[in-house]
């Protein structure tokens, strides 16, 4: 199972931004919160990838 590029986050946040009303918005700040997040793990991997081996 292999972590989203950051091609496919790009692609999620561009279906986002394209609705200027409050569910547009929340879904957007979801989205980088989500970036976020993965950003982190990907910092995790590189430093210790014997983590996320399952």
């Amino acid at each position: 199972m292999s972590l989203p590029t950051l091609a496919s986050l790009r692609n999620k946040s561009q279906c986002t931004t394209m609705y200027k009303n409050n569910s547009g918005l929340i879904a957007k700040n979801k989205v980088s919160k989500y970036k976020k997040g993965l950003f982190l793990t990907e910092k995790l991997v590189c430093a210790n990838p014997l983590l996320f081996l399952y």
